[in-house]
């Protein structure tokens, strides 16, 4: 069977390749993060270093979280594309088979002239 939908398979491989990149650039951010809590031992002028050590944990929390709902969402519809690629090519398969099963069923059996009934009839 020939290959459809050339363009649309790139865009998949591009939303891929773009949910890895957002996913690594996610961990690096975290690394950075994290680096960052051990160089830096300022606390805010006007705040404790218990209080700005809880907001870097929440940032570091927030950046994982956004990060990885981003990647995850890019990845997912990425794989929707592929699915409705693959749904088509399913339908177009399973419509030339049953063609041939129609062929081949006219060739070999004698077609009746009799109307077909129906549970109404």
């Amino acid at each position: 069977m020939e290959t459809r939908y050339k363009a649309l398979r790139l865009i998949v491989v591009m939303y891929q390749a773009i949910a890895i990149l957002v996913f690594i650039i996610t961990i690096l951010l975290i690394i950075l993060q994290i680096l960052s809590f051990s160089v830096s031992s300022v606390a805010f002028e006007y705040g404790s270093t218990a209080s700005f050590t809880i907001i870097r944990l929440i940032g570091l929390a927030g950046t994982f979280m956004t990060g990885s709902i981003l990647a995850i969402s890019l990845y997912a519809f990425a794989n929707l594309i592929a699915l409705f690629i693959d749904t088509e090519e399913n339908t177009r398969l399973t419509a030339y088979l049953l063609r041939r099963i129609v062929a081949k069923s006219e060739k070999s059996a004698p077609i009746s002239k009799e109307p077909i009934r129906t549970l109404n009839q």
